[in-house]
């Protein structure tokens, strides 16, 4: 009789896989702070962040404009092309730094989870009813998971139906 994978099992195997394979272990680090429950998606407020913190704090254009060495119009058109979508972050940054202001960027899942989770859980999926995990003993559930997630990793047709980059398989 064939027992099931226990649940520690899965946590015990997730967390050796999270040391030993997932080489993102430090980046996940970093966006831990992005995943609290009071930070919201960015949305550009209709008259722009430049414009609404450049009021803020009684700028004029022409003190922000002066700051960034530039003239009137070519830090208008900062303003202009941010509430337009076609300024970059650079840009975006150096006149936020102009007004004593910082830009914070971030990216996180939409699903506020680490990414190590998020691919967990679809490795996790096809990996833990393979036939080899559940025909190996109690005390080697763990290690068979570990092998069956790390085949699918470079399964190319596992990658592709993830949206994956796509590398050779190494099998």
């Amino acid at each position: 009789m064939q027992q099931q994978i226990t649940n520690e099992q899965i946590q015990r195997a997730f967390q050796y896989w999270k040391m030993g394979t997932f080489k993102q272990c430090h980046l996940e680090r970093q966006i831990v702070p992005l995943l609290a429950d009071n930070l919201r998606p960015f949305k550009i407020p209709h008259e722009g962040w430049l414009r609404r913190c450049r009021e803020a704090q009684m700028l004029t254009l022409e003190q922000v404009a002066h700051k960034l060495e530039v003239g009137r119009t070519a830090y208008f058109d900062l303003e202009m092309r941010e509430e337009s979508g076609s300024i970059s972050l650079k840009k975006m940054a150096g006149a936020a730094a102009a007004m004593d202001c910082e830009l914070i960027v971030g990216l996180r899942p939409i699903s506020g989870q680490l990414f190590s989770e998020e691919i967990w859980r679809k490795l996790l999926k096809e990996s833990v009813h393979d036939h080899w995990v559940r025909s190996r003993p109690q005390h080697l559930k763990v290690q068979a998971l570990l092998a069956v997630v790390k085949r699918k990793m470079v399964d190319s047709d596992f990658r592709l139906r993830h949206r994956w980059s796509q590398r050779k398989s190494v099998k």
